[in-house]
């Protein structure tokens, strides 16, 4: 069907969007978010970061390295102009870290992930937001060892979420492809196996 405008409902684009990408379907959602990225405009600020993010795992799903790091450096120009307008928040500090990440700047990657960590380290619930970003740049970096310990301590407690558009659960984790690259690891298996045992009685 047409892809929803964001000035009509933000939010429900992304999660039609990230239905696609549970469902492998990289090519439909890759489509939906070029469109959503080329006619967004600066109302939108910070949040574009998450239609970055999304195309990016779209395209490292279906194996499009060079799209890929494409997106990395547009998104990278965009939040460091938002950054240099005077945007000191975690969550440029997390878009930032992220898609340096992506692109194996591995210093500057974990410079603004201890800076978004260390800017929402009072506020429990955007903490957990910038865990969870913290977890996919691991990912990205191929920390794997280091993504399941963060994403274990996000679990433990109420979970956020910046960019992605929905909370890290053990459900999310089942079937979202970022985690992908983590779950021949028992100690993954383990966190997504552990949901409530009535779960297993469907």
């Amino acid at each position: 069907g047409p892809v929803l405008s964001e000035s009509f409902d933000n939010h429900l684009l992304k999660v039609q969007i990230i239905q696609l990408l549970f469902e492998r379907k990289y090519a439909p959602a890759s489509a939906a978010l070029k469109a959503a990225i080329a006619r967004a405009d600066k109302t939108l600020g910070v949040e574009i970061g998450g239609y970055y993010l999304l195309l990016l795992v779209a395209q490292q799903g279906s194996g499009d390295t060079e799209a890929a790091r494409q997106t990395c450096e547009q998104a990278l120009q965009v939040f460091s102009a938002i950054h240099k307008a005077g945007n000191e928040s975690e969550f440029v500090a997390g878009f930032l870290g992220l898609f340096n990440a992506a692109l194996g700047n591995r210093d500057a990657a974990m410079s603004e992930a201890r800076r978004a960590a260390g800017i929402s380290a009072n506020d429990a619930l955007n903490a957990s937001g910038t865990e969870e970003m913290l977890a996919r740049t691991q990912v990205q970096l191929g920390d794997y060892d280091a993504a399941i310990s963060t994403i274990s301590h996000i679990l433990q407690g109420p979970s956020a979420t910046f960019g992605w558009g929905m909370p890290l659960t053990r459900a999310t984790l089942e079937i979202d492809p970022t985690w992908d690259p983590l779950r021949g690891d028992p100690r993954f298996q383990g966190l997504v196996a552990s949901e409530a045992p009535k779960s297993a009685d469907k």
